[in-house]
């Protein structure tokens, strides 16, 4: 039977183009790897999500191996949570320690999910056979979703606090404005007798600081003869009891006398009544010859105490202004602050829906086409003229202070 050339040169194209396809199946297909031994290695984790069987197993960034199977582990945590136990086949060239790391990332931000196993320290002993090894946590977006519903509902509760903080602040500066209007109105009542009695303290102060300056000589040897007196009184009465007690006696005989006396005697001793009268009198009329000093005095502390009253009436009046400069800020600002708030809202649950599609749906990263256009949301400009009034209120308040 004989061949045309057209058919040999066919079936030899043909022929290499198998060889070719073959190639190419071990080299994408990593068949190769099919006639080499592998080793078990088993990996403990609390979360798998995205990761399927066949996904790549890369040491310090190195393939070493694959994902064969995925399953649930029969024993939990300390807290009671149940893990993932993945099973996967390495090069058995690979030593993998007791303290080496394994967690589950992704190739980039539309690559699949693959197993990352970090070598262990140099004096770590290696793993056990059959032994498996604990995995840690990776990171999960619907986490970020959760964080920022925290953060609005934290900001949420500090708005409302601080709308509570100016309300009673408000209300405690209306009150310390009705106790102090109280007080200045009861010295204006009291004003006259006030300054008297403060001139009347002031006269008879400085007077009395003179006789104690003219007299303190005096007045410290007094003390100190009665001091000395009493400490030899006291002498006496320790020491003589009995003749105490016999002096008593003789003094209650003296007394009985001394009634006698003072019978016969009554027109002497109205007399004496009458001089002690006159002394009374003049000690009055020397009061009244200083009454214009004490006057001058109350007068002085009268006047002190409206300045004070007046510095509370301005350190008060300057209160209330940046009381109300503060409100005036939080109101102008609060559409502002809504409009964050609600922004951040939407985000998180924007955020979270798109974690649960894809999660669902992981294909639609690739087949973004067939999805419909985004509504585009019009641009809305800042309030005019909110930035201009506040910078006139804050050059307000400075030309005040």
């Amino acid at each position: 039977m004989e061949y045309k050339s057209s058919e040999v040169k066919a079936g030899m194209f043909i022929f290499f183009s198998l060889l070719v396809l073959v190639a190419m199946i071990f080299t994408l297909g990593n068949l190769k790897d099919m006639f080499h031994e592998k080793k078990k290695l088993r990996i403990l984790f609390k979360f798998t999500g995205g990761l399927d069987i066949g996904a790549p197993v890369r040491y310090s960034g190195l393939d070493v191996g694959k994902v064969v199977g995925i399953e649930l582990e029969d024993a939990k945590t300390d807290d009671g949570l149940d893990r993932v136990a993945v099973l996967t086949e390495i090069d058995p060239s690979i030593i993998v320690k007791k303290n080496s790391g394994a967690s589950i990332k992704t190739s980039g931000l539309m690559g699949g999910m693959y197993i990352d196993i970090r070598s262990g320290t140099r004096n770590a002993e290696p793993l056990p056979n059959g032994e498996a090894l604990v995995g840690q946590e990776s990171f999960e977006f619907a986490k970020i979703g959760d964080m920022m519903s925290e953060i609005v509902l934290q900001t949420s509760r500090f708005i409302d606090i601080t709308d509570h903080l100016v309300a009673d602040s408000r209300e405690t500066l209306k009150l310390v404005q009705g106790s102090i209007g109280n007080f200045n109105s009861t010295l204006k009542k009291n004003q006259p007798s006030i300054q008297n009695s403060i001139e009347n303290f002031a006269k008879v102060s400085t007077e009395l600081a003179s006789i104690l300056n003219e007299n303190g000589d005096a007045l410290r040897k007094t003390i100190h003869h009665v001091a000395s007196s009493t400490g030899e009184i006291d002498d006496i009465l320790t020491t003589q009891k009995d003749d105490l007690r016999k002096t008593l006696s003789h003094a209650a005989s003296g007394a009985e006398g001394l009634d006698h006396i003072v019978t016969a005697n009554g027109k002497n001793i109205e007399t004496i009544i009458a001089q002690t009268l006159n002394l009374t009198h003049e000690m009055e009329n020397l009061l009244a010859d200083n009454r214009p000093g004490l006057t001058k005095l109350i007068s002085t502390m009268e006047t002190d105490t409206h300045k004070i009253s007046t510095n509370i009436d301005s350190a008060t009046g300057n209160l209330e202004k940046t009381l109300v400069q503060g409100s005036n800020m939080l109101a102008e600002n609060r559409r502002d602050i809504k409009e964050l708030i609600s922004n951040l809202r939407t985000t998180s649950e924007d955020m979270k829906s798109l974690v649960a599609e894809l999660q669902r749906n992981p294909w639609k990263l690739v087949r973004k086409g067939d999805e419909p256009e985004p509504i585009k949301t019009p641009y809305l400009p800042p309030i005019s003229g909110q930035k201009e009034l506040r910078m006139q209120r804050l050059d307000k308040l400075s030309s005040d202070n």
